[in-house]
């Protein structure tokens, strides 16, 4: 069997450049259908309950008592959900977006 080691660099290489020519097209049609979904939701009439200054220094000292990114980030999200109906976050790590 021929040595085809010499293959993989020419494969990740081009893997490399269809994926970044692709990522900004990508980014953008996330934004466009969040934009859109978010669109199509009626506003909200009043702030949501318990939506006080209070609620929010209280929030903040939790997400800042958080001793690890997995508690920073559960504390921030359970926080936004009792401002939103919908919650998402999104890490990125090297151009890499991974939902929590």
């Amino acid at each position: 069997m021929a040595d085809r080691s010499w293959i993989e660099p020419i494969v990740e290489r081009v893997v490399t450049q269809v994926l970044e020519n692709h990522a900004g097209q990508l980014r953008a049609e996330i934004v466009r259908r969040v934009a859109e979904e978010i669109a199509a939701q009626p506003a909200p009439e009043a702030p949501p309950a318990g939506a006080n200054s209070t609620d929010l220094a209280r929030a903040v000292a939790e997400i800042q008592l958080g001793a690890s990114q997995k508690e920073i980030l559960k504390a921030l999200l359970d926080t936004c959900a009792n401002y939103a109906d919908r919650v998402a976050l999104f890490v990125v790590k090297g151009g890499n977006a991974t939902g929590w």
